[in-house]
């Protein structure tokens, strides 16, 4: 009773009586059904075309509550009339979150046994994902055994089989089966370690080195062949783009020594060529970038660094200049920027070229 005496609870009951007068007592009771896509259309149409509010269209039809209206015009106006046949009764149910059976790991400080127990096994489960990465085949069951055997230096045995999937009898077996059909297993064993130690970028080559430096006499065909029972693959280093061929005709001087800066626009210009790798594939970028502003005058890319692509962002950028602009293009050494053609296309239009040292854009 006392919330029916405060002001605004009179305001709206008098309103909500006023809008639903003409349905009669049917117009001040709930309603809850459902309604077809073409009365909901007729409604929207009413507050589109006849410029009905929401209170008088949801007078005018008895419906439950202007919010009603407003979903139904927010739907027409998204997607049109097909739209209004696909709307549900109630809110939207709320996406269920993502991984909820996922329990974050135990805390270090957490001293409790079984704290303790799931903090050792994870991180033994940690080091044999970094160790066994592609040995799911049985073809290197053994080899599992043979990993497993190398970590329980710092892991406990228990952890390892269960991160492996093997169980403890399978491990014995393997293991005792490799000890005595292999009489080269200590120099296997010293192969991986350095195989490791070096996170895979020796080849067999430099771990017959390793291997003659701490083991004696060591050939490098044993040792190759080794590595292929082992599946230890050299980790090979993608070799980075570099533009300097030698001298192959006339290098520019250094007009710029180091000083970027410019007081006017296309009084300085830079241009290099930069290698960057996306979706396992090389681009390569070909800009020329004013130093007043560091704007990009012009740019090409491709997948090659091809001359075409260096003379077609040539001659974007000195399309851009007027006949007052007498810039200082700016680069390294590289071969594109020695030949003739390109150099010619500078000349004929007041660009003086600029080249640092080889390899150097600076």
């Amino acid at each position: 009773m006392a919330i029916a005496r405060q002001p605004h609870v009179l305001l709206w009951a008098a309103r909500r009586f006023d809008a639903g007068f003409p349905h009669g007592i049917d117009g001040l009771t709930w309603k809850a059904g459902d309604y077809t896509p073409e009365f909901r259309l007729k409604v929207v149409r009413a507050v589109i075309d006849d410029k009905l509010s929401l209170r008088d269209a949801t007078a005018r039809f008895n419906l439950s509550g202007e919010s009603t209206v407003y979903q139904w015009v927010k739907h027409f106006q998204a997607s049109g009339a097909g739209a209004l046949s696909g709307i549900k009764r109630g809110r939207p149910k709320k996406p269920e979150p993502m991984h909820k059976d996922i329990i974050s790991p135990p805390s270090p400080h957490d001293n409790s046994p079984d704290a303790q127990a799931e903090l050792r096994y994870l991180r033994a489960e940690v080091a044999w994902l970094k160790r066994a990465a592609g040995l799911d085949s049985a073809k290197f069951q053994r080899r599992k055994a043979l990993i497993i055997k190398k970590l329980r230096r710092g892991h406990g045995l228990n952890g390892l089989l269960k991160a492996a999937g093997m169980a403890r009898s399978t491990f014995y077996h393997d293991f005792s089966a490799i000890r005595k059909a292999d009489k080269l297993l200590a120099l296997k064993e010293l192969i991986f370690d350095i195989y490791h130690l070096h996170k895979g970028r020796y080849g067999y080559r430099r771990i017959t080195l390793a291997l003659r430096r701490s083991n004696g006499p060591v050939n490098h065909k044993t040792a190759q062949r080794l590595m292929g029972e082992l599946s230890l693959r050299v980790v090979i280093r993608v070799r980075k783009y570099r533009s300097w061929k030698g001298q192959m005709r006339k290098i520019a001087p250094n007009r710029l020594k180091r000083d970027f800066t410019s007081s006017s626009a296309n009084g300085k210009w830079v241009s290099d060529v930069t290698e960057f790798a996306v979706n396992g594939e090389k681009l390569y970028l070909y800009p020329v970038i004013d130093s007043f502003n560091s704007e990009f005058i012009a740019r090409s890319l491709s997948k090659r660094p091809m001359m075409a692509l260096v003379d077609t962002m040539l001659v974007k950028a000195l399309n851009r200049l007027t006949p007052e602009d007498a810039p200082v293009l700016h680069t390294d050494q590289g071969w594109q920027y020695q030949m003739t053609a390109y150099q010619g296309m500078n000349r004929a239009v007041g660009v003086a070229q600029s080249m640092s040292k080889k390899g150097n854009c600076h």
